[in-house]
């Protein structure tokens, strides 16, 4: 939809919502004389109307129009009632409306099928879901320039990827009704240590998600949206979550139904296949990233083109623009759960994109403003890693040429010189990171031989 286009559906839910009654068209076309023409109030009427935001009453030529006022319900029978948590995020007039929707009683909602025209009605480059405004505001604040002696690309790019694969990794899966806490997500990732007390598909979800995540890292600068790459992301999210194995990283050609909802998928193979194609297509021929990225956290979803674990997809595929084009990525951290479902769910029933874009818009801004932060602590690590450069080289390579115990307390030992208590967790981190990120290539740093580095990795505990 134009940002006019959108303008004029916000003003139409905005006067029909204060009137708190029915309005003639001519009264609405007056209201917006001047900004819209009256084909457009037309055409924005009929959408309101299609996706149950506005009723209409009486005969052609002689229609009235009315919003509903949206209420809090009561907080004992509403699963949808706006928790406090929600109100961090700015909504437009247009979202609350979807709210109001939403909290209807199922059986009060229309059920509804999937609208191929609202993907058809989308021209790349022509007609953004994001507002320039809004996309310049977004690509600016994920452009983290360099400072002097900083190479942003090589240095600061990098170290947000590898905290990446944590709060994704964590944040996604927290999405899916995953408990394990950040820290447990972290031990996880670092130590392959699982949580106590955690059933086992918690932790293959959360490694999925790594493996997904590490192979976005990995191809970064070969990364497209299509075909390959998002089949590929489905295959190594939903690794041995699959009831039926054979679904892995292949496109749905089974019936799918959405909980919480009355949306109805489509079910044909033929017409998700199509679709598919079409999506990766148009996505693929936007040249804004951040328009890209939400373009994909719309459509993948609401074709729901895998069995299962589409959110998931969508969500890390959301990330492919955003590695491309070198700015910070989503991670998702913070996220209002319920009102992320909510916003796709508005997706789904009403093909409305506005509660998602509010949730996205605020989600993209915490997220760069998680890795601001980052940066600023990585200034501090680096300083650290400056100060006992020799210290760290030496207890890297004692851990794994002793195969010996990585506590604390044999950490600072193997150091070979007194480390001050201030700076004492802070450099048994760095070693442990060393440790984590050690490969073949990164060996000779250390001064480890390649038996020395075998002889160690094979003598780490199994993966539980």
């Amino acid at each position: 939809m134009s940002s006019k286009g959108e303008q004029a559906r916000n003003e139409i839910l905005r006067f029909l919502r204060a009137t708190r009654g029915e309005v003639r068209f001519a009264d609405i076309a007056e209201r917006l004389r001047g900004r819209v023409t009256e084909k457009t109030v037309q055409r924005r009427l009929a959408d309101l109307v299609a996706q149950g935001l506005v009723a209409r009453t009486g005969e052609p030529k002689r229609y009235a129009y009315s919003a509903p006022v949206p209420q809090d319900p009561p907080a004992s029978s509403d699963q949808f009632r706006t928790a406090t948590v929600d109100d961090v995020v700015p909504l437009s007039d247009a979202a609350h409306a979807i709210l109001a929707h939403l909290r209807l009683p199922g059986e009060q909602r229309t059920p509804v099928g999937y609208r191929r025209d609202f993907l058809d009605a989308y021209v790349p480059n022509e007609t953004p879901y994001l507002p320039e405004a809004i996309r310049k505001h977004l690509n600016a604040i994920g452009t983290i320039p360099d400072e002097p002696g900083e190479t942003f690309g090589n240095t600061v790019l990098a170290d947000i990827h590898q905290r990446l694969l944590i709060d994704l990794s964590w944040a996604s899966s927290r999405l899916e009704g995953n408990t394990y806490s950040l820290l447990d997500t972290q031990r996880l990732l670092d130590l392959d240590e699982m949580a106590e007390g955690k059933d086992a598909v918690e932790a293959t979800m959360i490694l999925n998600h790594r493996d997904a995540i590490r192979f976005l890292i990995e191809n970064r600068t070969r990364l497209a949206v299509d075909r390959h790459t998002l089949l590929n992301l489905h295959a190594t999210l939903s690794r041995d979550l699959m009831p039926d194995p054979a679904d892995e990283g292949r496109l749905r050609r089974k019936l799918v139904r959405i909980g919480q909802s009355v949306y109805v998928p489509p079910s044909f193979p033929q017409v998700i296949e199509e679709v598919f194609r079409q999506i990766v297509e148009k996505a693929r021929a936007i040249d804004d990233p951040i328009e890209q990225s939400f373009f994909l956290l719309v459509h993948l979803p609401y074709l729901q083109p895998f069995t299962d674990v589409n959110k998931r997809t969508s969500r890390l595929a959301a990330n492919i623009p955003l590695m491309k084009a070198g700015i910070a990525p989503l991670s998702f951290l913070d996220v209002p759960e319920r009102l992320y479902i909510r916003g796709v769910l508005g997706v789904y029933e009403l093909t409305a994109i506005d509660l998602l874009r509010d949730v996205f818009v605020w989600t993209y801004e915490r997220s760069c403003a998680h890795y601001v932060a980052r940066r600023q602590e990585l200034r501090m690590t680096n300083s650290k890693r400056l100060a006992y450069r020799d210290a760290l080289t030496r207890a890297t390579r004692d851990v794994v040429q002793r195969k010996t115990s990585t506590d604390d307390a044999t950490i600072l030992v193997l150091a070979g010189r007194d480390i001050p208590e201030t700076d004492a967790a802070d450099f048994v981190r760095l070693v442990r990171e060393n440790l984590a990120r050690l490969h073949e290539e990164t060996i000779a740093r250390y001064g480890i031989g390649l038996a020395e580095y075998h002889a160690w990795k094979s003598s780490q505990p199994p993966r539980q």
